[in-house]
Order: C-alpha cells, then sequence, then structure tokens
C-alpha cells in the first residue's frame, strides 16, 4: 500500500457482510473475488451461489443511489447479471472477454437507481406529500356522520 495509504483505508472483513452503512459509496469495484465466495461448498453448489449472491446484494446496499458498481471476474457472470436484474439495477453491462494476467475474464457494471424502484409485490406511499392527514380522515367522516373523527 505503499503511496497510497493517505487516500486509501483498509479493512479487514467479511464480503458477505460488508462494514458499512447502506448507500455509503459512490463506486464499489470488485477485481477477481466474487468467484472464491463459497468455494468451501463447492464452486457449483447451489450454497456457494447463494454466497456469491449475498456479496452482490452487499455491493448494491453500500452503494448510493446512482452510484456505479463494478464486478470483474473469471466465472459466475451471468449468476451476478441475473441477481443484479432481481435487484432493479440499471445499466447492466458485460464487457467483452477481457485478457488478464493470461485468464479470461468479463467486467459487469451497472448503476444503482437513485430512488428505490417498487417490485412487483410492494405498495411504496410516500406520506410527505400528504399536507394534513387529519384533514383528510375529517373530510372522509362527514361522509358517515356515525363514526367520530379519532384526531379530536
Amino acid at each position: 500500500m505503499m503511496g497510497v495509504e493517505e487516500y486509501v483505508t483498509c479493512r479487514e472483513g467479511d464480503a458477505r457482510r460488508l462494514p458499512f452503512p447502506d448507500d455509503y459509496f459512490d463506486v464499489v469495484v470488485s477485481a477477481g473475488f466474487v468467484h472464491t465466495v463459497g468455494r468451501e461448498f463447492g464452486q457449483k453448489a447451489v450454497a456457494a451461489e447463494a454466497e456469491r449472491m449475498r456479496v452482490i446484494g452487499e455491493v448494491v446496499r453500500v452503494l448510493k443511489g446512482g452510484g456505479v458498481g463494478v464486478v470483474w471476474d473469471l466465472m459466475h457472470v451471468q449468476e451476478y447479471v441475473q441477481r443484479l436484474h432481481e435487484l432493479k439495477m440499471e445499466d447492466v453491462r458485460v464487457s467483452e472477454r477481457v485478457i488478464a494476467y493470461m485468464v479470461s475474464s468479463n467486467i459487469v457494471s451497472f448503476r444503482k437507481p437513485r430512488k428505490h424502484v417498487v417490485g412487483p409485490s410492494e405498495v411504496r406511499l410516500d406520506w410527505r406529500r400528504f399536507n394534513n392527514i387529519s384533514e383528510g380522515v375529517w373530510s372522509q367522516n362527514d361522509h358517515y356522520p356515525h363514526q367520530t373523527n379519532p384526531y379530536q
């Protein structure tokens, strides 16, 4: 780390549980690493895939809205792409094959949406748009005189 220690802080940790809060980084880069996660289960095991997907989920979690993620890896690229689509990431792209260190690999890049995209089973309301909720309840109760205003 000579020459960069004033710009870079290294932390040891588990990529499946990154020690950073949500929406922390503008850019997250992983180079030649994610495929190694879960190898104790065997590369093609379902458990290994689940562990790799936890890492992809953590990358997305710590990325700010509008931020860019880059995963450069040797294998499992289609798994990463599928998971990023499931997580509603934007501009998911896979590079042409890259030859580096005499190994063929791909680079997957994506952008986290600035606002959360509501999934098919979610309903979200922005309560900040309601200026006076009790006024709305009161006007509804005007139509049903047997009910009372719960905000009185």
